[in-house]
């Protein structure tokens, strides 16, 4: 069991990679890949070094590969440096994960390490488990709740309380926003979160003054555990970079990183899994999902638009706001991920064949 593998110091284990022989191979194979390296053994060791304190955003690492053109890069953060590999500007650099769908990078797993970390500490840990859960498994909720349980967390809550709450305050400020003629942006992306903070400011200004899903769920979670630790789980890198900034929040697991966690625990799911009777939570991380919610809360919302799978024509549209122009509705959403968060670039290898 991996807690047991992982028992001792980082650094013992990185001299003894016999350790990892009874790993399943497709568990061993899932680690490399993960890790985004040829050697298990380099990639800890290097990761550790990276883990001297928790850094504020996803390391995302670009590979050391020529290419004659690049990646699809929404706010063009990739580029060719003088030997023709591709390299990322940081400061530009949203943490949408698409040049690491496409592979042209590879993610330093720090978090994954930090979690294992506190899954072995003894201390009681909660997985706050972003809604776009449903489908990553063929598995109902309740036998990922058990599952969860058995890889160490001793509770599982679910990020639609902290998506309801934000609804329910966006949709009263909407309600004076249309009062006022005016319009509101909302979003639970976080790479739209960054997109605002570097590039277009006009997205923090226009924005709800709610909090975050993750934020809310895990202020609750804290409010009645003030000693436990907290994990959140979902397919977004670019939480790492919001969850940095959360206080409550300790460490962030990717759904492709939770599935290599199954794999070593041995936790397999019945292909012939009855999860029909499972409530959908699904349509909250999809288009359209959050602003539905706001509506049942906002009795006045007569339009509203919402525009997912972002490139330089919804960029330079986003622009024009900040020059006067305004959308046609009173309520934009904006998901970086085409289609909404359910499309990040963690979601398991069992979501993708699906898909």
């Amino acid at each position: 069991m991996i807690r047991h593998v992982l028992s001792g110091r980082m650094r013992e284990l990185c001299s003894l990679p016999e350790r990892f022989a009874p790993f399943a191979r497709e568990a061993r194979n899932l680690i490399l890949s993960y890790l985004g390296a040829e050697s298990l053994e380099e990639s800890l060791e290097s990761a550790i070094e990276k883990c001297g304190r928790r850094p504020t955003f996803p390391l995302i690492l670009a590979s050391l590969c020529t290419a004659s053109s690049l990646p699809d890069c929404p706010t063009g953060s990739l580029y060719l440096d003088r030997s023709g590999n591709i390299a990322i500007r940081q400061s530009s650099c949203i943490y949408c994960g698409r040049c690491l769908k496409e592979g042209f990078t590879s993610y330093a797993r720090t978090e994954l390490l930090r979690s294992l970390e506190i899954l072995k500490s003894g201390e009681s840990v909660t997985a706050i488990v972003a809604p776009s859960i449903t489908g990553q498994f063929d598995a109902s909720y309740a036998e990922l709740e058990s599952a969860l349980r058995r890889v160490g967390f001793n509770r599982v809550v679910n990020v639609k309380i902290g998506a309801r709450m934000m609804a329910e305050i966006e949709g009263k400020e909407l309600e004076n926003c249309i009062e006022c003629s005016d319009w509101m942006i909302t979003s639970c992306c976080a790479s739209i979160k960054e997109l605002g903070l570097r590039l277009l400011p006009v997205i923090e200004e226009k924005h709800s003054s709610a909090k975050t899903p993750v934020e809310y769920t895990s202020a609750l979670c804290k409010e009645e555990e003030r000693d436990g630790r907290i994990i959140f789980i979902g397919p977004c890198l670019a939480k790492i970079s919001e969850c940095s900034r959360n206080a409550n929040v300790d460490s962030v697991l990717l759904f492709s990183e939770l599935e290599m966690l199954f794999i070593a625990e041995g936790i397999v799911f019945s292909k012939n899994s009855d999860s029909s009777r499972d409530e959908d939570l699904s349509p909250l991380s999809r288009t359209n999902g959050i602003s539905n919610a706001v509506r049942s809360f906002c009795s006045h919302l007569s339009s509203a638009i919402s525009y997912s799978g972002i490139k330089e024509a919804e960029l330079a549209l986003f622009s024009s706001w900040r020059r006067g122009e305004r959308p046609q509705a009173d309520l934009v959403e904006i998901a970086l991920c085409s289609g909404g968060c359910i499309s990040g670039p963690g979601n398991t290898s069992t979501f993708l064949k699906r898909s």
